[in-house]
């Protein structure tokens, strides 16, 4: 299916970036925003947090940051800390891998 060339509409932490940079909604688009969904579980906060520090506000740059540092499991929600497995971790990651919540050197993928 080809890209749909639209203006730019959405709410903001679950907006696929290549859909905001280049007005093209992809079948990514929507499997981007189920990955920030997966990421608001896991670290039991919203898509953005403006009370956060600049670097932490958008939950789907600072959380691939967390997997990219290892650092996953000291962030995660205390809920989840000893009741998930480090295997559970990792599937979790992949799954979020394939939903392309996943960042460049210029915050988009």
């Amino acid at each position: 299916m080809p890209p749909v060339t639209t203006v730019v509409k959405g709410t903001f932490g679950y907006m696929d970036p290549e859909y905001f940079k280049r007005q093209q909604l992809t079948e990514k688009s929507d499997v981007y925003s189920f990955g920030v969904v997966l990421f608001e579980e896991l670290f039991a906060r919203p898509a953005v947090d403006s009370k956060l520090e600049f670097s932490q506000i958008g939950l789907a740059n600072w959380a691939r940051k967390c997997v990219e540092n290892e650092s996953v499991g000291e962030t995660i929600d205390p809920f989840f800390k000893g009741q998930i497995s480090p295997n559970c971790l990792r599937i979790f990651d992949n799954v979020t891998d394939n939903a392309s919540v996943k960042t460049d050197p210029k915050g988009l993928r």
